[in-house]
């Protein structure tokens, strides 16, 4: 969520506490998220290490965010060591503020392959924000994949990532003070209505995935549908996937139940003649089943 953030000065004596009381609590950093449309956020895995501890992190880039935060549980899993305290105002959506104190913590940050790092300054924040989905859209993945284009967040194991609760928790932030710094200049425009960015940590998507992508597969399960339903399946049990559990038996248990009884029959009257041996004075009546 885009939000602007004002250092609070230690004399400022304007601060209403009742007013704060009645505000609703706030937790996350980022909240606005839309499940209406196919709409993609900015995230990447990145390498983030600290005296020895390597890990695995989840990252969402929010240009509306002033500053950078990471999470309490990457900061105490890393063993991060606070550099000071900082009071931050934050400006959240619909006009509301919050007034919250944060450590400031010094992370390296890398590219998977490593061959690019970083040294940030970020705040911790007990959560970063609720989970965000990767992109799963198949047409998207193509034409990102046509373009030479490789997604850390789609590519890497979610389970080798650091996580609290879902392997799609996001526990890094990167702010304005940062994502334009470390922004290469590569953009691609994508059929689907995505905007592919590169990022020295790696590439990114972001926007919305067009109708007329979202239309055209609606209209290819529609006909697909409509070209294997027949009527006459409404009235069968077996479309529904409730068989008679005769019809489930194999062809070679049919055939085993069959030679283990003494009298056999089979609908095929006229294989049933010419398997019998006949008397002669029936054998005129076999001119009428030939």
């Amino acid at each position: 969520m885009c939000f602007v953030e004002y250092k609070q000065k230690e004399n400022d004596k304007n601060i209403n506490p009742k007013a704060d009381e009645s505000r609703p609590s706030e937790n996350t950093v980022l909240t606005n998220q839309s499940t209406f449309n196919e709409i993609y956020w900015q995230t990447l895995v990145v390498h983030i290490s600290n005296k020895g501890l390597n890990h695995f992190v989840r990252v969402i880039i929010d240009s509306g965010s002033t500053n950078s935060y990471t999470s309490k549980f990457v900061a105490v899993k890393l063993g991060l060591k606070s550099i000071g305290k900082e009071t931050v105002t934050h400006g959240l959506f619909g006009g509301s503020e919050k007034t919250e104190c944060h450590n400031r913590y010094n992370i390296q940050l890398g590219s998977l392959d490593t061959k690019n790092k970083i040294e940030i300054e970020v705040m911790d924040q007990k959560k970063i924000c609720a989970t965000v989905p990767k992109i799963k859209n198949a047409y998207c993945l193509k034409e990102l994949r046509e373009k030479k284009i490789f997604l850390s967040d789609v590519s890497f194991k979610s389970e080798k990532c650091l996580y609290e609760e879902s392997v799609n928790d996001i526990h890094l932030l990167l702010g304005a003070d940062v994502a334009g710094k470390i922004l290469t200049g590569k953009i691609e425009h994508l059929s689907c209505g995505l905007v592919a960015m590169q990022y020295i940590l790696g590439w990114t998507v972001m926007g919305k995935v067009s109708n007329e992508i979202n239309l055209d597969s609606s209209y290819l399960t529609l006909s697909l549908f409509v070209n294997e339903a027949k009527i006459t399946d409404l009235w069968n049990l077996d479309s529904f996937g409730i068989n008679d559990p005769c019809e489930k038996q194999s062809k070679e248990e049919v055939l085993t139940r069959f030679r283990m009884g003494k009298i056999g029959a089979t609908a095929d009257i006229r294989k049933t003649f010419l398997s019998i041996s006949l008397d002669d004075h029936d054998r005129d009546y076999m001119r009428f089943i030939g």
